[in-house]
């Protein structure tokens, strides 16, 4: 299955080439992914700067022979066709380059070979699901041993195995097929529209002043937000009167992480993202009555943190030093009655 670390340097640029010359209409939109930019996207660039790392290269330059050191084709390549559709080691790789036509390794059982093309294809049931991702999207914290969550930089497959859509493949949600063909582009995630698709929000006004907004998946397949330790959702409230706030309160959906000055992991604080239930969250801007002319404004949105010294903690969220965000509703409260 794919992973990182492949080290596979030249050969895979290589052949990587191959794929893309020939499979125009995929590579076109993998060229368009967060895969093909792994490693020189400016987000991660400049997180590299501040914390050169060759377990964070592993994944995103997983090609590179020298991963504190990509050259740049290496670095240019990303996560390439080849990291996860070519899952042999550097030998095989050479020799397919080699020769295309050569007959296929010895496969595992639950592996198929299929001849139809200039190439072999091995169809995975593995690959098809969850194991295409799970090698970069889930892992422990370098050095970690222990098998709990709170040992996991990520988390995500582990929480789809738990999920009500666990019987479904990552990619049926995330790959939409686009001219009968799985997009490889995963713009998705960064699209308002797609991510409120499987999401549903709403706010009431209580007499008190507190705002109540209720936030759920409408079928969840991981927390929300999953993935690094870098993302997290606002959710907040403010008191606007005359086009000037007054007053906000916020609360934050992510996984809270301490800072641990000798060790590389870090411990887990708590953990208050949106999972497989409806939350309520309750905010007060200010209590008591609205002045008169004033308005009660909630949103939600998905941020990602820059850095995680400055990540938000359980009891200051204005700590946090955001990087990008996606604003997903920003609407004025409808009072309520109760």
């Amino acid at each position: 299955m794919p992973g990182p670390n492949r080290a596979r340097g030249k050969a895979a640029v290589l052949r990587n080439a191959e794929c893309v010359g020939c499979h125009r209409d995929v590579a076109a939109s993998w060229l368009s992914s967060r895969h093909a930019s792994a490693f020189t996207n400016s987000a991660y660039q400049s997180a590299a700067a501040r914390e050169p790392s060759a377990f964070c290269n592993g994944c995103h330059a997983p090609e590179a022979t020298q991963a504190l050191a990509p050259t740049p084709s290496e670095a240019a390549l990303g996560v390439g066709c080849v990291s996860c559709h070519v899952a042999a080691d550097e030998t095989i790789l050479a020799a397919a380059h080699a020769s295309p036509t050569m007959g296929a390794t010895k496969a595992p059982v639950d592996v198929k070979p299929e001849k139809k093309g200039p190439h072999e294809v091995l169809r995975s049931p593995q690959f098809a699901a969850s194991g295409a991702c799970a090698g970069c999207h889930e892992f422990r914290f370098p050095q970690e041993t222990r098998s709990g969550d709170e040992a996991f930089m990520q988390t995500t497959v582990r929480e789809h195995a738990r999920s009500p859509a666990s019987e479904r493949a990552c990619a049926s949600c995330h790959m939409q097929p686009r001219d009968g063909l799985r997009s490889h582009s995963f713009l998705e995630v960064r699209d308002a529209v797609w991510v409120r698709s499987y999401l549903k929000a709403s706010a009431d006004q209580r007499p008190d002043g507190t705002v109540r907004i209720t936030i759920a998946q409408t079928y969840p397949g991981h927390g929300f937000p999953t993935g690094d330790l870098f993302r997290s959702v606002e959710i907040g409230a403010a008191l606007r009167k005359d086009g000037k706030e007054l007053a906000r309160d916020v609360s934050v959906l992510t996984r809270h992480w301490g800072l641990a000055a000798a060790s590389s992991t870090r411990p887990l604080l708590g953990d208050t993202r949106l999972f497989y239930e409806p939350l309520e969250i309750d905010l007060t801007p200010r209590p008591g009555p609205l002045p008169n002319g004033a308005t009660l404004e909630w949103w939600v949105t998905l941020q990602r943190v820059a850095t995680i010294g400055g990540h938000p903690t359980l009891t200051s969220p204005a700590e946090a030093s955001i990087e990008s965000e996606l604003p997903l509703w920003r609407e004025t409260v409808k009072p309520t009655n109760q």
